[in-house]
């Protein structure tokens, strides 16, 4: 709970430095913070056991030392900028971030359930060692292009958001669509690049990087790489929505996707295991990416 308090409020913190155009401190936070998890984590398990408590105690030290950085490094920005605030224009600001802002928590609950429903199926259905071994080829298949894609989602918001403007002039919204659209393009090549190399390498893959029980699943990672990609391209386009202050549209593509996820992982799961659980986060991918192409914006709305 401590650590969810503080991992929320450095994603604010971050929010805000890209509001402000401080993208190499937002990098520099996220490489720190991504370096101290597994750092403190490792120092916990040598000092304290191998345990759950050691980890997440881990993960914990290093959000609290990355907030008060973040905390630090926006107090410095905001001193410098001399700014008297009782002469700002009076805004409903609340109103504003709760107008814009309340889709996402909607769809993060769906989001939550479906990211967990793959384990839950495993651990109903198989046992938890199938949990383990699924939670080892998401590891290394699905997370790096998933961490990979917030990365590029941190740098791409801010250049959209100031490509877009208030959303409502038609040919910036184009120059918006246009960079969506290369960027897509260059996620999709990736991706198939990202999935003929875990297919002619997968065992190599495993054979360096986990112990030798878990190397019997290696050949699920391509398909774990395929749908981490699908999903980062949908994420990207999806980022237009955003870009034209338009979340709410995204409603039902993210819920949407999400039933289709939790619905897949239980049937999946109960035929086909450990690869059940893999086809079930592919289903998911391409039910997102789908539903956000085929969702539908006016071509000028700022709502």
């Amino acid at each position: 709970t401590f650590y969810s308090i503080f991992a929320g409020y450095n994603n604010a913190l971050n929010s805000m430095q890209n509001a402000a155009r401080q993208r190499p401190i937002v990098a520099i936070h996220n490489g720190l913070d991504a370096w101290f998890k597994i750092g403190f984590a490792v120092l916990l398990i040598i000092s304290l056991g191998k345990n759950s408590m050691s980890v997440i105690g881990g993960y914990l030290v290093s959000s609290i030392l990355i907030s008060s950085s973040q905390t630090y490094h926006l107090k410095k920005l905001l001193d410098s900028k001399n700014i008297d605030y009782k002469e700002l224009p009076k805004k409903n600001w609340s109103k504003e971030m709760w107008l814009y802002s309340w889709p996402f928590m909607l769809w993060g609950i769906f989001g939550w359930a479906q990211q967990s429903s793959t384990r839950w199926a495993l651990e109903a259905f198989e046992s938890t060692a199938d949990v383990g071994r699924y939670a080892v080829i998401a590891q290394i298949g699905y997370f790096p292009i998933q961490t990979a894609i917030t990365l590029l989602m941190t740098f791409l918001m801010p250049i959209l958001y100031s490509r877009a403007g208030d959303a409502t002039d038609q040919v910036r919204r184009e120059g918006v669509d246009n960079v969506i659209k290369n960027v897509a393009m260059m996620g999709f090549c990736s991706t198939l690049l990202a999935t003929l190399f875990t297919f002619v390498f997968h065992e190599l893959i495993f054979e360096i990087l986990v112990s030798e029980n878990y190397r019997s699943i290696s050949q699920y990672l391509p398909l774990m790489v395929l749908s981490g990609g699908i999903f980062g391209i949908a994420l990207v386009i999806s980022g237009r929505f955003f870009a034209f202050l338009s979340p709410v549209k995204m409603i039902p593509a993210s819920i949407g996707s999400s039933i289709i996820g939790i619905i897949s992982a239980f049937i999946c799961t109960y035929y086909f295991s450990v690869l059940g659980a893999v086809f079930a986060m592919l289903l998911h991918s391409l039910a997102f990416l789908i539903l956000t192409l085929v969702t539908k914006i006016n071509p000028i709305e700022n709502k």
